[in-house]
């Protein structure tokens, strides 16, 4: 049973730190904190519970033993498909998606400006009025400042609340209580199992497999959604773009749906780190509330500071400043913007479109 497996805390203790993790304080309260549900979650399930009860040296013949043995080589299986998989698509989607989309809009912009200018700079007009790529040029995405500046201000938000997760976990795993043995690290209910410590080899375990690739998945993220939201050469495909790269971060929750048991799955819904603190009096529970605001403040100025650097230094696709291409652009844009049946009332649309019209009519 799991009662052989996980160690129940004494409902007292003389020891302090033992009395931290018991809970019975009557000052104390008991602080829950989830666990992920993806694949990373199964995998922090498998070293602290499934692992635990393993190491503990019941008969190997015994049914929950092989039930927890193939549970935690299930997850960690699941958790370096995983991490292949998220890796492999970073690199193929830099090697085939964001340095080809670079290639393009450099090479565009390259013939804009040896063609339709000379030597010295000078504006050739006849050039440009018959110059074959207008309407390339006037889509690239870096050309309208505005529109460019706050969908990568979406795209960085989309990471930051992924970053924050992960730094949300990072501060609960280096939060929880340590402890000298795997069977101290949880607690035993009634109907159900908490961990309320971590001994220092789990704790470090839980940050290098889970924690350091979330994070390096994200700058990972950050840097080709930048770059290729910079390399589009249309409005539209600026738009879709902001969000076709998210779905890398959500192939743990896609494995995890897909290929646990739904038994599984609720188990590591279930099972919470469990921390007890003093109850906050007055003043203290309120500078938590502040602190709060405060680390989100923080990060909303990090991310406006991001995106005006970015364009202006980092990105390095095309000049920061496309106002020679932007002067030109705004009669080719007011024309694409244009209906080809403005204020038509939809019995007489067909009107618009004549049998035998010309093409120079439109």
């Amino acid at each position: 049973s799991n009662s052989r497996a996980l160690a129940t805390f004494p409902p007292t203790t003389d020891d302090p730190e033992k009395s931290l993790l018991a809970g019975d304080d009557d000052d104390m309260e008991e602080v829950h904190i989830d666990i992920p549900e993806d694949a990373y979650g199964a995998a922090i399930l498998a070293l602290v519970r499934d692992l635990t009860l393993v190491s503990q040296g019941p008969t190997w013949g015994d049914e929950l033993v092989r039930i927890k043995l193939l549970q935690a080589f299930f997850a960690g299986f699941l958790l370096i498909m995983n991490l292949v998989m998220q890796f492999s698509l970073l690199y193929f989607i830099y090697q085939f998606v964001v340095q080809p989309s670079v290639h393009k809009v450099q090479s565009e912009y390259y013939r804009f400006r040896a063609n339709v200018f000379d030597h010295d700079g000078t504006f050739l007009e006849e050039v440009w009025d018959d110059y074959p790529g207008k309407e390339e040029l006037c889509q690239l995405g870096m050309s309208n400042v505005l529109f460019y500046d706050i969908v990568i201000l979406l795209w960085v938000l989309l990471i930051i609340r992924e970053f924050r997760t992960t730094e949300r976990l990072l501060r609960d795993i280096c939060g929880m209580p340590g402890c000298s043995t795997r069977a101290e690290m949880c607690k035993e209910t009634d109907d159900s199992v908490m961990v309320v410590a971590l001994t220092p080899c789990i704790k470090a375990l839980v940050i290098i497999i889970v924690v350091v690739p979330k994070f390096l998945i994200c700058a990972a993220l950050m840097t080709l959604g930048c770059q290729w939201l910079t390399a589009t050469t249309s409005f539209t495909d600026l738009v879709m773009n902001s969000i076709a790269m998210e779905f890398v971060t959500e192939i743990d929750n896609s494995l995890f749906e897909t290929l646990l048991p739904v038994s599984h799955r609720n188990q590591v819904a279930e099972i919470n780190f469990v921390k007890y603190r003093k109850k906050p009096v007055g003043a203290g529970s309120r500078s938590k509330e502040f602190e709060g605001f405060l680390r989100s403040a923080v990060y909303l100025v990090i991310a406006l500071a991001f995106v005006f650097s970015y364009y202006a230094v980092i990105q390095t696709v095309l000049p920061s400043n496309l106002t020679d291409l932007k002067e030109l652009c705004v009669e080719q844009l007011s024309s694409a913007a244009t209906p080809v049946c403005p204020g038509a009332l939809p019995w007489s649309l067909h009107e618009c479109f004549p049998y035998g019209g010309h093409e120079h009519d439109l």
